[in-house]
């Protein structure tokens, strides 16, 4: 709707409606969605504790997720602390930046939990699927344009 211009009073056409009738349909199977996040109750003393961050691109969108993998003496615990997704930006962008800007977020969600959470995490580790974006995280920034630099 947002990309064919509609003004925010006016009716959209059906093949639209259709697909906005389908989507709210499927969302309400969310609620039967369960994903741990409960990690305050585990006892964190005697752990190994890391940070693993991925992130991913695609044409449509941008995004990336943050888990704690908790390495106790019994066992390990893996929950999701956060996630961060954008929607591509209408002006065309290539997929190996689209790849950037989702290592781009990946990297600040990594930081934020760093800085918010009082847990010491022993290793942070950045998963990518995007040779482009390992390439120019190990090059020259100086040889790049604005977008790749910033």
């Amino acid at each position: 709707v947002w990309k064919d211009g509609t003004q925010w009073d006016a009716p959209i056409d059906a093949k639209l409606l259709s697909l906005w009738l389908e989507w709210i349909k499927e969302l309400k199977g969310i609620v039967r969605l369960k994903i741990p996040r409960q990690y305050a109750s585990i006892d964190m003393s005697g752990t190994k504790i890391e940070l693993h961050v991925f992130m991913d691109a695609s044409e449509r969108a941008y995004a990336s997720c943050a888990y704690l993998r908790i390495e106790t003496e019994k066992e390990i615990h893996v929950v999701l602390v956060g996630a961060k997704a954008k929607v591509v930006p209408l002006k065309v962008v290539s997929i190996p930046r689209c790849e950037l800007l989702a290592a781009t977020i990946g990297t600040r969600l990594s930081k934020t939990i760093q800085e918010l959470h009082s847990i010491k995490i022993d290793e942070v580790t950045y998963w990518s699927d995007s040779k482009c974006v390992l390439l120019w995280i190990n090059s020259d920034e100086l040889r790049f344009k604005q977008f790749v630099c910033e």
